[in-house]
């Protein structure tokens, strides 16, 4: 419980910093212009991975689903053939 509060005091502290700092419109500017933002090679980059883990992650659902097909298939195959008839 101490952490958690401990934690919390810290975020409202820190806040309160930031409130104060945000009051001289020098630091506001500067902290605007040290933003670096990501180059078009860079975006485009974590784009395609995104993509790729996308694909990945079909792919395997779909390599799960074949293998599960052909082990039950496989297995049926085993058994051989069962023939019953009703009651009667």
């Amino acid at each position: 419980m101490r952490g958690a509060v401990l934690a919390l005091s810290g975020f409202v502290i820190t806040g309160l910093d930031v409130v104060k700092l945000t009051c001289n419109p020098r630091w506001m500017q500067k902290s605007i212009a040290s933003i670096h933002y990501l180059s078009q090679a860079n975006i485009d980059w974590v784009m395609a991975t995104i993509d790729m883990l996308g694909y990945g992650y079909i792919a395997a659902v779909v390599i799960l689903f074949v293998a599960r097909h052909v082990r039950l298939a496989l297995r049926n195959a085993r058994r051989g053939v069962v023939f019953r008839y009703g009651k009667g």
